[in-house]
């Protein structure tokens, strides 16, 4: 017996997963406005394979037109917030990875390896968080 299985659709584009919740407690949370959000974005374009991030904040502040101390200032801020994660030093500079609670970029059969990682690292994964408004204080 034959069995026709289409294809399926190869992406150009850059793509990852997005958590609705986590988006709208983005956009209320008012200590996320103008460069802080332009990086988080501007780092959220950059996102690789399991959410890493190896971009410098050289790099950022010069796509963005902003001051390397503006941009630093930012990803502190995203870091203390726990939208971003410190991950490995990469030469000189440090790497990045996203919450998975924000979004994913890989295999969702590691999303829940992830999150049960995080939860452990005190980092609380979107099933575990009461609503979007819980998500920022």
């Amino acid at each position: 017996m034959f069995v026709y299985v289409q294809a399926r659709p190869k992406w150009r584009e850059g793509w990852f997963m997005a958590i609705q919740e986590a988006f709208i407690a983005l956009a209320k949370d008012k200590t996320l406005s103008g460069r802080p959000m332009r990086v988080l974005t501007y780092m959220m374009g950059r996102l690789n394979w399991e959410n890493y991030i190896a971009v410098t904040q050289a790099e950022v502040a010069d796509e963005l037109g902003l001051d390397k101390q503006n941009v630093n200032a930012a990803i502190k801020l995203l870091v203390e917030r726990g939208i971003l994660q410190r991950g490995p030093k990469l030469g000189r500079s440090w790497s990045y990875r996203l919450n998975s609670a924000y979004g994913w970029k890989g295999k969702t059969i590691h999303l829940h390896e992830r999150r049960t990682q995080e939860a452990g690292d005190a980092l609380a994964p979107v099933d575990a968080l009461p609503g979007p408004e819980s998500l920022h204080t």
